[in-house]
């Protein structure tokens, strides 16, 4: 049985409420003299619950520098199970300074102990050692209890000596750890003896000028060893001066006879917001000794730098510093100082467009600010072009109105601004084009006051571009071509741009031009194209135009584009399509009609075909229905056609009537009024190779058969395909005859036979019959013709006798017997007569 149970249920003694407790089990007997109950119980076993503690060393001296840490390590079983563990101990002491000697273990605890490692490990820090034997038993409330005992020697150089939380590498610490019935540690930890306290302390800086805006800030550091024990430590300083302050070098220096400390031989150089190591590394001090550094740092203040005064010791608010110290201790301190201020003048040009149009007047306005730390004494504010030609002038009062005694900097209130103009150079005709393309001005302000340091940002520039629009001119072919007329236009020394990011807009003016039964050309106010449709008629033309600085309406300049279109020649060409819709048939029949042939005329250029044509003609046969889209057009642009459909009728009846091999030529013939190409103006057949359609022809036959025999008429024989006869079944030749059942078909039973012969039954009975077949030619299986076999049968047998009368010979007359003889004759010898001359059977 398994199971488990919770701590009130762990007896077999009921307390209410509890109505059963321990592990209880319940009998019952059921006989004739009635039942009887019987009750047991036991207490259940708890699991083991092995526990760990470790005691803080003891420190002794052994001799020296060298000491004994002792610590106890317990371990107790409070469950209600025997339990196991295994013992480990991990020192943790720290890792400069300290060396472990040797350790010892060892058990008490009388009538029951712990087992010490048989094979205790080499003492090793922060290293993990088993302590106890592996799986010591433990019985229910028993303490193990070990004496640990570690050998350590420590040197001057040694750092972390007090315990920081029971952390490694802090004072004598040391972790012990079970593994087994139970998974636990502890730690503990003591301070080393002797330990130095070393502190630093640092003056705030003392600011004196050098001159143009350079200074120097000096402080002194402090370094003090107050405990019992030499120390060491490693001392950097951090500068933290506000953004705009240059620190130009630095000088480190000690003092304080007969001992001092040891300024870094290999000073790195000076730099804002870096640590920077200004001693050498772990010097040693000894109790009550101080070692002084003083450091003066060389830098230059920007009449522009703000936070000139400290801020709760914070960087970037004035000459803040920071010094600090690593070792035998971890310390820092930090001092300030209020930096100087000056005066800082500035001029910016502002409120001008981007651009001017040709003779037109803009205004801005000079601003002259003092973005320093301290007041300008006799600001000034001054305005000026450097470009010939062009008026750049003050306009009026200034806000203050100059002369100011001073200008302050307080923001709102360290401003001058005067308001400006401009005026471009005019066209020299208009439209015409600006010599001119960018205006230069320039700004300009002081202050008597100022550093020279600080005058480098009294000028300031500004530009304006003007807008020019120049006239074009260009010659195009009757081929057509385009223009674009912001080619040799300008907004400054750039080419114009359009669209949504573009640099200007363009306007199309009134007053185009175009020669008689022309049609004005259109500007493309997108691109800046005019485009020469090939159409266009020869002839001069014009386009006044306008270009603007985008988002400046009003800063605009004129130009004319004057387009001049010659004519030139052009080509035609015909062909016919050799596939699908509109192909000539390859094979024709007699008399048949083919309809929505197509001829095509194309304008191969190189211009536009004047006065274009398209014709066919055919030396067999008939063409009606002939039509073209367009129909007779006075002008064709390159690459368009003219696409002409039409009829054809072959020569000859369909039916069987023969008509004579033929090859039918059709010619398609184009020309313009300035082709100048007349070797592709006819097109041949299917192909210029004069490839031309052939002709299928069935044709009639007749032929006298014998009734008592029937026979097989070969009616191929002189049928034609082209200018074969004697046809055959084949991939080049006809198809299998087809008999056309109807009216043109009145022998009974007809067929066609393997040999692609026809027919005849040898029970025809006497008398003449036809049957009307198809061929069609393999190649163009919808290119067919019709003929008919006229059969005569004659002689028919007389029918045989009845089975039970006696045969009677009769007797013949001379008439019978010439009559028998001439019947004879017809069985022997069958002459069939065609509309062509015998054909055999």
């Amino acid at each position: 049985m398994a199971g488990s149970a919770t701590a009130a249920a762990t007896d077999c003694a009921l307390v209410n409420p509890e109505t059963g407790t321990g592990l209880t089990n319940n009998v019952t007997l059921t006989a004739n003299n009635g039942t009887r109950t019987a009750t047991a119980c036991a207490p259940p076993n708890t699991p083991a619950n092995v526990t760990v503690e470790k005691a803080d060393p003891v420190i002794a001296p052994v001799s020296g520098n060298q000491y004994t840490a002792t610590y106890a390590v317990t371990v107790q079983n409070t469950g209600g199970s025997a339990g196991t563990y295994t013992l480990s101990d991990t020192p943790g002491f720290p890792t400069t300074g300290v060396t472990l000697d040797s350790w010892t273990v060892t058990t008490a605890t009388t009538p029951t102990t712990g087992t010490g490692n048989p094979s205790l490990p080499t003492v090793d820090n922060n290293t993990i050692a088993q302590i106890s034997e592996a799986n010591v038993t433990i019985g229910v409330g028993v303490t193990h209890t070990y004496s640990v005992a570690i050998t350590f020697t420590t040197s001057a150089t040694a750092t972390n000596l007090t315990c920081v939380t029971n952390t490694v590498g802090n004072g004598l610490y040391n972790l012990a750890s079970i593994a087994g019935s139970s998974t636990a540690t502890d730690s503990g930890c003591s301070s080393l003896p002797g330990a130095p306290s070393v502190s630093v302390d640092k003056s705030n800086p003392a600011i004196a000028p050098v001159g143009s805006g350079q200074y120097t800030a000096s402080y002194t550091v402090t370094v003090r060893n107050t405990g019992t024990e030499a120390g060491t430590y490693t001392l950097s300083d951090t500068p933290g001066f506000p953004a705009g302050v240059t620190l130009d070098s630095w000088t480190v220096s000690t003092s304080n006879t007969p001992t001092t400390g040891t300024v870094n031989p290999g000073l790195p150089t000076v730099t804002n917001n870096t640590i920077a190591q200004i001693s050498a590394t772990n010097l040693s001090i000894a109790t009550g000794v101080t070692h002084t550094y003083t450091v003066t740092i060389t830098f230059t203040a920007a009449a522009t730098v703000r936070n000139l005064t400290c801020v709760n010791n914070t960087a970037g608010n004035g000459a803040y510093n920071v010094a600090s110290i690593a070792g035998s201790s971890i310390a820092e301190d930090e001092g300030c100082a209020s930096l100087p201020s000056a005066p800082d003048m500035v001029s910016q040009i502002v409120g001008l467009p981007p651009a001017i149009a040709p003779g037109a007047t803009v205004t801005g306005t000079l601003v002259c600010t003092n973005q320093g730390s301290g007041d300008a004494l006799t600001p000034t504010c001054e305005f000026s072009t450097s470009t010939s030609g062009v008026t750049a002038v003050i306009t009026g009062a200034c806000t203050p109105a100059l002369p100011v005694a001073s200008l302050a900097a307080t923001p709102g209130s360290n401003t001058i601004s005067c308001p400006v103009s401009v005026t471009a150079p005019a066209n020299p005709a208009a439209p015409g084009n600006v010599l001119t393309e960018t205006i230069a001005l320039i700004g300009g302000t002081s202050a008597t006051n100022e550093l020279v340091a600080s005058q480098s940002n009294n000028g300031s520039t500004a530009s304006l571009v003007i807008v020019d629009a120049v006239d074009d001119s260009a010659t195009v072919t009757a081929a057509g071509g385009s223009l674009n007329v912001l080619t040799n236009d300008g907004i400054g020394a750039s080419a114009p741009t359009l669209g949504g990011s573009g640099t200007a807009t363009i306007t199309a003016l009134a007053g185009a031009t175009a020669p008689p039964g022309g049609s004005i050309l259109t500007l493309d106010v997108a691109t800046g194209l005019i485009t020469v449709l090939p159409d266009t008629l020869p002839g001069v033309y014009t386009v006044p135009y306008r270009l603007c600085v985008a988002g400046l309406t009003t800063t605009c300049d004129d130009a004319v584009a004057t387009i001049t279109v010659s004519a030139g020649v052009a080509d035609m060409a015909a062909s016919f399509p050799t596939t699908g819709a509109g192909a000539l048939p390859s094979f024709i029949a007699p008399g048949q009609t083919y309809t929505g042939l197509q001829l095509t005329c194309t304008s191969l250029g190189p211009n536009l075909a004047l006065s274009p044509t398209c014709s066919v003609f055919v030396d067999e046969g008939a063409i009606t229905a002939f039509s073209c889209t367009p129909a007779s057009p006075t002008a064709l642009a390159v690459g368009q056609s003219i696409d002409c459909s039409f009829t054809y009728t072959a020569p000859g009846l369909l039916g069987g009537t023969d008509t004579s091999p033929r090859l039918v030529n059709f010619t398609g013939i184009t020309s313009a009024g300035n082709d100048s190409d007349s070797s592709n103006n006819l097109v041949r057949g299917l192909s210029p190779s004069g490839q031309v359609p052939l002709v299928i022809d069935a044709i009639n036959d007749s032929i006298s058969l014998p009734a008592s025999t029937g026979g097989t008429v070969s009616i191929l024989v002189n049928d034609q395909l082209g200018t074969t006869t004697n046809l055959t079944v084949s991939s080049t030749g006809v198809t299998i005859p087809v008999i056309i059942v109807g009216a043109n078909t009145t022998l009974p039973n007809p067929s066609i036979d393997a040999n692609n012969r026809l027919v005849v039954p040898a029970t025809t009975p006497a008398g003449t019959y036809t049957v009307e077949y198809r061929i069609c030619a393999q190649a163009a299986p919808a290119v067919c013709d019709n003929a008919v076999v006229t059969i005569d049968i004659v002689g028919a047998p007389p029918p045989p006798p009845p089975p039970s009368e006696p045969v009677v010979v009769p007797t013949l007359d001379a008439r019978s017997l010439l009559m028998l003889v001439f019947g004879l004759a017809l069985l022997v010898g069958v002459t069939s007569r065609r509309q062509r001359g015998s054909k055999p059977r």
